[in-house]
């Protein structure tokens, strides 16, 4: 199923989709008041949500949510980025991730918000039309590979 697949990275020409390095930091693993940017961040998800351009620290690919991706944006992915790409647009609305990995690298995310109890079909309701198209494409192109 393309909706399972997880990662994407940047092509190196102009006009493509461009990658933001991942910050080093590892997430505690105990529960921690709110700090301003993490307030900042949830606050940038929810105006993500809306359409708006914000910025969410260490978010990879925000292309994903702001503007219908083509072919050629993605031409130069590999498997692992759009494996990351898909991931992440799963995990900026909440998706409780079973790979270890995965956890690892949202819980370290200041946006990232687990919500426990929702399926994968659930959390793609909750995408905007763009994120939507997005996907679709994303799994397109991930699925084509494989055969």
């Amino acid at each position: 199923d393309a909706r399972t697949a997880r990662g994407m990275a940047p092509a190196g020409t102009a006009g493509r989709v461009q990658q933001t390095p991942p910050p080093g930091s590892e997430p505690p693993e105990v529960a921690r008041p709110l700090q301003p940017e993490t307030r900042r961040a949830i606050g940038g998800v929810e105006a993500a949500q809306e359409g708006q351009r914000v910025n969410l620290p260490g978010e990879r690919y925000p292309e994903t949510r702001q503007r219908l991706l083509t072919r050629e944006d993605l031409a130069g992915f590999g498997d692992a980025q759009l494996r990351y790409a898909i991931n992440e647009m799963f995990a900026r609305h909440g998706y409780v991730f079973t790979d270890t990995a995965l956890q690892k690298e949202f819980r370290a995310r200041a946006w990232y918000r687990a919500q426990p109890g929702l399926q994968m079909d659930q959390i793609e309701t909750r995408f905007t039309q763009i994120e939507r198209e997005n996907v679709k494409l994303l799994g397109e192109i991930r699925s084509a590979r494989k055969r």
